[in-house]
């Protein structure tokens, strides 16, 4: 079996009195506790609170959770394709997942075809 661990991080909100989620920390604080388990397969990040995920802030996330282990995998959560980020694709190794879930089911399925096209030929999940 493998798993992903998943965060959720959020982007500063000074009303709120949120502060930003650092990724890198946080991808090293559960990478570095779940290390020892050869089942981990990755990291993922749920953008529903941070927002969208540039090309240069998805390439530090990458890469830092490489540094733990070169094989492990990213993957980014979001209904929204223009929440991904626009060009980095890694190595060809990202998994880009679209969590949308609201929809008859051929509204789904159609817009699960347009994710997987849009973002072909990087993995996907729904």
């Amino acid at each position: 079996m493998k798993i992903f661990l998943e965060i959720f991080p959020f982007k500063a909100n000074a009303k709120k009195g949120i502060a930003a989620t650092d990724i890198p920390a946080a991808i090293d604080t559960w990478l570095k506790k779940f290390k020892h388990h050869s089942c981990i397969a990755g990291l993922g990040i749920e953008l529903e609170y941070f927002g969208k995920a540039t090309d240069s802030a998805a390439a530090v996330w990458d890469a830092q959770m490489k540094s733990h282990r070169p094989a492990y995998r990213l993957f980014l959560r979001h209904y929204n394709p223009d929440y991904m980020p626009p060009v980095y694709r890694g190595k060809g190794d990202l998994i880009f997942i679209n969590d949308a879930s609201e929809g008859t089911i051929e509204e789904l399925n159609k817009g699960f075809a347009a994710w997987a096209n849009h973002f072909s030929p990087t993995a996907c999940a729904f």
